[in-house]
C-alpha cells in the first residue's frame, strides 16, 4: 500500500499486514508528521483532537489558518516482508562479538565488558533504525544515524508535543536547539514558524517561512502558510503570490483557492474572486460553494 505523507511528501510501500488495526497511527521519519492510515482505503485520516483535525488545511467560512500540527508518538513501519537485513546484521554481531570475546576474554577486565557491550548495542541499533528508514530508497548506502541526528530527532519530538500542547514558547526553545543542530533542516525552520504564528509574532513567523521555502522551494504548505499571514496583515498582493505557488505545487488544493478568491475580492477584482470561489467548489470546498452562490447573484 502506497503512503504519502501530506506535509514533506516523503513516500512509503507499507504492506496491510503491518496495518494492525483499522486505522493505524504512525508517525513520518522525514517531518515527524502523525499518519493516520486507514487501512481500507490507504488514505490519510486527520488526527485525534477534538474536532479531527485534518491532515490537509482545513477551511471555515472566515479566512482560517492552513493545516495543524501532527505529532509523532511512534515509528512509521516501513516496507513489508521480514527484516532479513536485520536478522543478518544482528547474528553476524552477534558471531562476531563471540569470537571477539574469545580471544580477548583473557586481555580485559570485567568493568570493561559492561562497556563493550554498550557499544556494540548502540551500533546495532543505528545501523537497525538506518535501515529501517532508507529501506524505501533504493541504491542508497545505509548509514548509522549519528549522535547529532539523534538529537535534532529528540528535540523536533519534544517540540511537536509540546505544540500540541499549546505551550508555544517552550516549543520554539525545542524548535531552535534542532536547528541549531541542523540549520538548513527545512522541517523544524517551518514548525517553528507554526508555533511563531499561533503567538501572533507574525513577522518571526513569515522570517521562519521563507527560510523554509529557501531550503525547500517545492514544499507547499510553507506558501500556504505565507499566504494566510499576509491575508490576515490584509496585503491581498503578497498573498496572492504566494497562494498562487501554493496552488501550482497543489493543484488540488481546495484551501488556497479559496483563500486567493477572497484576496481577489477585498482588492475588487470580483471576476478572479469568482472563479476561484467556483474552483474552490469544484474541488469539494463546502465554502467555495457558498462564496461562489453569492457572487452569482
Amino acid at each position: 500500500m502506497k503512503i504519502i505523507c501530506p506535509f514533506c511528501k516523503r513516500t512509503y510501500n507499507v504492506p496491510e499486514e503491518r496495518l494492525p488495526d483499522p486505522v493505524s497511527k504512525a508517525s513520518c521519519s522525514e517531518c515527524g508528521s502523525v499518519l493516520l492510515i486507514n487501512k481500507e482505503t490507504g488514505e490519510i485520516e486527520g488526527d485525534t483532537t477534538p474536532g479531527k483535525i485534518s491532515a490537509e488545511p482545513r477551511m471555515t467560512s472566515a479566512v482560517s489558518e492552513p493545516d495543524k500540527p501532527a505529532i509523532m508518538p511512534e515509528a512509521l513501519k516501513g516496507e513489508g516482508g521480514r527484516d532479513y537485513l536485520a536478522i543478518g546484521v544482528f547474528v553476524a554481531g552477534l558471531i562476531l562479538l563471540i569470537v571477539t570475546g574469545y580471544f580477548a576474554i583473557g586481555r580485559i577486565s570485567p568493568n570493561d565488558i559492561p562497556k563493550a557491550v554498550k557499544s556494540f548495542s548502540q551500533r546495532f541499533l543505528d545501523v537497525y533504525i538506518s535501515e529501517k528508514v532508507h529501506k524505501d530508497r533504493p541504491g542508497k548506502m545505509i548509514q548509522p544515524m549519528t549522535p547529532a541526528a539523534r538529537e535534532f530527532q529528540r528535540y523536533l519530538s519534544i517540540g511537536h508535543s509540546l505544540f500540541r500542547g499549546k505551550r508555544f514558547d517552550e516549543a520554539i526553545e525545542e524548535y531552535a536547539k534542532a536547528i541549531k543542530i541542523q540549520p538548513r533542516n527545512y522541517v523544524a525552520h517551518y514548525w517553528r514558524g507554526r508555533a511563531y504564528s499561533q503567538k501572533g509574532e507574525r513577522e518571526k513567523a513569515i522570517e521562519d517561512y521563507k527560510r523554509t521555502i529557501e531550503l525547500n522551494p517545492s514544499y507547499p504548505h510553507a506558501y500556504d502558510n505565507l499566504g494566510w499571514l499576509y491575508t490576515q496583515m490584509a496585503k491581498w498582493d503578497e498573498s496572492i503570490k504566494y497562494l498562487d505557488k501554493a496552488i501550482e505545487l497543489s493543484p488540488q488544493n481546495g484551501w488556497a483557492y479559496y483563500n486567493r478568491g477572497r484576496c481577489y475580492y477585498n482588492r475588487g477584482d470580483l471576476g478572479k474572486a469568482l472563479e476561484d470561489a467556483k474552483m474552490a467548489c469544484d474541488l469539494g470546498y463546502k465554502d467555495g460553494c457558498k462564496v461562489y452562490q453569492g457572487l452569482k447573484k
